[in-house]
């Protein structure tokens, strides 16, 4: 499209500097950020930190920032639209497979693991937090995939990183 290409990035102004704003600003967005991050500091022994560097909202660690590298990045899907279809089920926001494949590939190549998560509320009040893992499935004996070169390195990475979507804390 012609439109969306001329269509300007959205910036912001702030001390004289200006940056670009990654999404537009949403109250429901800021809610359900919100009730991620109270929900993994309250129930859980992580460190949460930003994760804009890595393409994601939060970075996850299993002690000290200082002491060790996050193991995994968080993307916050917030719901749009009403809290339940007419059947009485929520409505999850679905993402591309566009932004779920460039996500969990970043994700792989960090060596983390890449996680999604959204926010469910009942007619009660209730919120529900559903954190998804997400796994790149490769077939590592396809013709495309075969490698030539360093054979013991390669598998060795690729074991660690096996090994990454397997540990749970």
């Amino acid at each position: 499209d012609a439109e969306a290409a001329s269509t300007p990035v959205p910036t912001s102004d702030v001390g004289g500097h200006s940056f670009a704003l990654l999404r537009s600003p949403s109250p429901a967005y800021d809610e359900d950020a919100y009730a991620i991050f109270r929900h993994l500091h309250r129930r859980s022994n992580l460190h949460v930190a930003c994760g804009a560097l890595f393409g994601c909202d939060f970075l996850l660690y299993d002690g000290r920032r200082e002491d060790r590298h996050s193991f995994a990045g968080l993307r916050v899907y917030s719901s749009r639209g009403s809290s339940s279809n007419s059947g009485g089920e929520p409505n999850f926001p679905v993402p591309t497979p566009y932004d779920m494949t460039g996500f969990v590939r970043t994700m792989n190549a960090a060596r983390k693991i890449a996680l999604v998560a959204t926010v469910a509320r009942d007619g009660g009040g209730k919120v529900r937090v559903a954190i998804v893992d997400l796994a790149l499935e490769k077939v590592l004996e396809a013709p495309t995939h075969v490698r030539k070169g360093n054979t013991s390195r390669r598998r060795s990475e690729e074991e660690a990183a096996s090994g990454l979507a397997r540990t749970r804390s």
